[in-house]
This record gives C-alpha cells, structure tokens and sequence, in this order.
C-alpha cells in the first residue's frame, strides 16, 4: 500500500487538491464554502481513483456528501 508507485500518485492528487484549492480561492469562493466546493469536483463523477484519500483529505464535507447519497461503505 506504500510502494512508491502509489505513494508518488497520492502525492500527485494532493498537490491536484491544493491547486484546485488556489483556483477556489482565486474565484473569491470563502474558505467555509471551499470543502463543499472540493467535494462536487472530486465526488461529482463515479468514484474516483483513490477513493479513500480524498475522503480523508475532505473529512467532514465528504462523509456529509457520501451520506447524503446513502453510500454504505
């Protein structure tokens, strides 16, 4: 699970997280709103490739998303 291959890809998924963070920002989207914001992008579409990390990275606004879609998992 932490072989560098997935390691260098989770890598690449936070800094795709703090650039779309920036392009929020840059928007004028307030910081309360930005998670919701984060979630829609990254949740919008079928599950998305490393899953879990995202729901990590998201906490509160994602398990908020995921049980409003009755995700059981």
């Amino acid at each position: 699970m932490n072989c560098d291959r997935l390691s260098d890809k989770r890598k690449l998924l936070l800094w795709n997280m703090e650039k779309n963070k920036k392009f929020l920002r840059d928007k004028g989207v307030s910081p309360a709103k930005m998670p919701e914001e984060l979630v829609r992008r990254y949740f919008g579409k079928k599950w998305p490739e490393f899953f879990t990390t995202l729901r990590c990275l998201l906490g509160a606004a994602a398990e908020d998303y995921l049980e409003s879609i009755d995700y059981q998992g």
